[in-house]
């Protein structure tokens, strides 16, 4: 799992982060899609699964 925060500093997580999680503050999400069985945004429109598997 990979969680975004949208430019917040991943330390300020205040949880505990399971082994196979990563926190980050920034990711690009068009690089996610061969990596990832499942992808789930925020539904931004700039986010748009097209957009993302560079499909209409």
């Amino acid at each position: 799992m990979v969680a975004a925060l949208g430019g917040h500093d991943p330390q300020a997580v205040t949880i505990e982060v399971p082994a196979n999680a990563r926190v980050e503050s920034f990711v690009p999400l068009d690089r996610l899609p061969p990596h990832a069985d499942v992808l789930v945004t925020n539904g931004e429109r700039r986010h748009r699964p097209g957009r993302l598997l560079d499909q209409p």
